[in-house]
């Protein structure tokens, strides 16, 4: 996972996570308040805003990144996806 911040217009920041090894954009938003720091601890990225505010970003289990992808007709990323996460065949067809 990869992760960028950058300021934005009128303090708010830009916040990408990366998906690395599926090449894919996990999470995008440019409208949090200025992002100061990002920490990644127990599995879960915590943004920290100038003002103190505490943003939590959680990771979907993979079924529920599959149904989204294909939702959004990304096959071939959520085929990526099943492949890298060891789902086999008959479970990516479902």
């Amino acid at each position: 996972v990869g992760v960028a911040a950058s300021a934005g217009a009128a303090n708010t920041s830009t916040v990408h996570v990366y998906d690395l090894r599926n090449k894919f954009i996990a999470y995008f938003d440019q409208r949090l308040p200025s992002v100061t720091h990002v920490v990644a601890e127990w599995g879960v990225l915590f943004l920290i805003t100038k003002r103190g505010e505490l943003y939590q970003l959680e990771e979907k289990d993979t079924q529920t990144k599959l149904d989204t992808l294909f939702k959004k007709n990304l096959y071939t990323v959520a085929i990526n996806l099943a492949h890298t996460q060891q789902y086999d065949a008959n479970a990516i067809v479902d």
